[in-house]
């Protein structure tokens, strides 16, 4: 009998086939075939939550279908006797009358011990008589030392106590809504008993499979409408996060797993739907994971208009590499809000890369986010310290590799920068990768980077920092910020990086720490007008 799994996935795949056919038929001879099919609203995850301590239950604060936050109390398990331990430990760590005790003791010994050491001097007394003060010295000195042992253990003790009380209480570990109430109060709580099942629904899930077929059309970042079935019905825009790179033999799919912002918990979950995935340049499809909307858009009419081109100088498509990762609220910051940095040295770097393919948007002097982009990939496929800087080093390395001494351009770089062959063919791995939009395996290579201690400090961080915008871009700011600390930790004056840290707090909704590294930003970059005008969005949070 078909499992369930394999019957939704040859429906989906039969369904795309059947989309892929009709929407070749409708879409202009310039135009791919719309690739759609039918999916499932599911939520983020769905928590059996019970009880690290067993017991009784002695209440269940919530019923089914109730909101809650992380971090709220949804049950509490009778603690009477928990309780009564804890203030028994808390009166034995309160205790300190057996240590005052002891010093008062190793006090008076000490003053006897003086008195017989005068007196011994002197010859009054025998030496019997003083190694008999002196042990009782050594005595009442190690009871002071057993005393604050005794109360240190008291207050441990406490602790422990305190921490198996807390246990008793049951708080949610996700915002959500109680989707089920398993036990109820008086019963028995233990290990394999949950209490109550909690989905989290923001974000929702949507699980869709689709033909073998169109494996390379689908890739990380990829946006996709989602239309959910009656009641509901809507359209509401996902984004890629999973594409399995295991296939299913038995119907011929692959799945595929989208992120649906729901804050507002208005769609529920469990919902069939139906998904259109967009049709989009392969420039400005692969931008979407790391671009800011406003230049979404700009790539998207320079390519309209015959503008841009989507080829590099290695006729594949590139991306840069390091963008900001704002989004902003309006669309009217200008791409060349950056940091003035000689504009007639950076106008003619601009002209050198673009030349050879490199997207540093206007010809205009302007160090902005993408001619930032460009220097830093550029100098990472050079072996340079990839800082994203204009300088007359730069200039001149670009001048000897285009004005046809490459090899003096190759031989310019020093020994110094630490890094191998290994380390170089993982970066360049990890830059195809993210280029072509797959960012599961340009984190990963980014990791291998890493890993293989080839690298200097200054392409370790960059390693890092790059990583970390890719996590940032996937929703996985957690980590996404834990990259960039090590980035800043490698290079403390790391400009980028402290930018991407920011708005990666700010994705989290964390805005004081996103103020105090746009702060760090401004102090070491002040004319970085982009970083003044994020920190006016994060105060206005």
């Amino acid at each position: 009998m078909m499992s369930s799994r394999n019957a939704i996935a040859c429906m989906a795949a039969l369904a795309a086939l059947a989309a892929a056919e009709s929407g070749a038929q409708e879409t202009q001879a310039d135009a791919g075939p719309m690739l759609q099919g039918d999916c499932l609203i599911e939520p983020r995850s769905i928590i059996d939550l019970g009880s690290a301590e067993e017991g009784i239950i002695k209440g269940v604060f919530v019923e089914r279908g109730d909101f809650v936050a992380q971090g709220d109390m949804v049950a509490q398990l009778d603690h009477d006797l928990t309780a009564v331990s804890v203030e028994l430990a808390r009166l034995r760590a309160a205790r300190t009358d057996e240590l005052h005790s002891s010093i008062e003791r190793l006090a008076f010994s000490q003053r006897q011990m003086d008195r017989m050491q005068e007196l011994h001097d002197r010859e009054v007394v025998s030496s019997r008589a003083h190694d008999e003060a002196e042990t009782e010295r050594d005595i009442a000195e190690l009871a002071v030392g057993t005393a604050r042992m005794d109360l240190r253990e008291a207050e441990i003790e406490l602790q422990r106590a305190q921490s198996r009380l807390d246990r008793h209480t049951i708080r949610s570990p996700v915002t959500g809504v109680v989707s089920e109430i398993l036990l109820s109060p008086g019963e028995y709580a233990y290990e394999q008993s949950p209490i109550m099942r909690i989905a989290e629904i923001d974000p929702l899930h949507v699980e869709v499979f689709l033909p073998v077929a169109h494996y390379q059309d689908v890739f990380e970042g990829m946006v996709a409408d989602v239309m959910p079935q009656e009641p509901v019905n809507g359209q509401y825009q996902a984004r890629v996060t999973v594409v399995d790179r295991v296939f299913d033999s038995a119907s011929g799919t692959f799945g595929v797993r989208l992120e649906l912002p729901n804050p507002d918990f208005e769609l529920p979950a469990g919902l069939r739907c139906e998904i259109r995935f967009q049709p989009r340049d392969d420039l400005a499809v692969a931008a979407t994971w790391s671009m800011p909307d406003i230049l979404i858009d700009e790539v998207q009419t320079e390519l309209d208009q015959g503008v841009l081109s989507i080829n590099g100088h290695d006729g594949e498509s590139r991306v840069p590499p390091s963008v900001p990762l704002s989004d902003p609220d309006n669309g009217d910051e200008p791409e060349s809000a950056a940091i003035p940095a000689g504009g007639d040295l950076t106008m003619l770097i601009q002209q050198k890369l673009a030349s050879a393919g490199f997207d540093v948007g206007p010809l205009d002097g302007i160090l902005g986010p993408r001619t930032q982009a460009a220097i830093a990939s550029y100098q990472v496929q050079h072996d340079l310290s990839p800082d994203g800087y204009p300088s007359d080093t730069l200039y001149d390395h670009l001048n000897k590799l285009f004005d046809g001494d490459a090899a003096d351009a190759v031989d310019d770089t020093p020994d110094a920068t630490g890094l191998s062959e290994i380390g170089h063919d993982y970066l360049r791995r990890a830059a195809r990768a993210s280029d072509r939009g797959d960012l599961r395996l340009a984190a990963f290579l980014y990791l291998k980077a890493i890993q293989s201690a080839d690298l200097s400090p200054l392409h370790e961080a960059y390693a890092y920092n790059t990583r970390g915008r890719i996590g940032a871009a996937m929703g996985r700011f957690a980590e996404a910020t834990r990259d960039f600390d090590s980035a800043i930790a490698l290079n403390p004056d790391y400009v980028a990086a402290y930018m991407n840290r920011a708005e990666s707090h700010a994705g989290s909704g964390r805005y004081a720490p996103a103020i105090e590294d746009l702060d760090r930003t401004i102090e070491l970059a002040p004319d970085f007008a982009y970083a003044h005008y994020r920190r006016g969005v994060a105060l206005s949070e």
